[in-house]
């Protein structure tokens, strides 16, 4: 995905998202015009039921988007994974840290 939006202003790829902003609506739209345009050439599809358009602010990978700033770590982010409660029963502990180490 990282190919296709090469050189593409304002258009970002992660995994396979695709985050377009823009300074005004205007802007915004054009670049989902070259975007659709770009996808087309790669014979690429857009599944626009999972799509979302024209959002003000966007959160997403804990880094919050206003227009076409750049992103800023998410008060969740700044905050940390909080404190957890250390667990009292055996069962409540995850499987993959009481497993028992395999020999090769």
């Amino acid at each position: 995905m990282n190919r296709v939006t090469t050189r593409l202003t304002g258009i970002y790829a992660y995994l396979d998202n695709l985050i377009v902003t823009g300074k005004s609506w205007e802007n915004h739209v054009e670049r989902l015009c070259v975007l659709f345009t770009r996808l087309a050439s790669y014979h690429f599809k857009a599944n626009f039921a999972k799509s979302e358009f024209g959002h003000a602010k966007l959160v997403y990978v804990g880094h919050v988007k206003v227009g076409g700033q750049s992103g800023t770590p998410s008060q969740q982010k700044k905050e940390g994974p909080g404190i957890h409660p250390v667990p009292v029963k055996k069962a409540k502990v995850s499987p993959m840290t009481a497993a028992k180490p395999t020999s090769f």
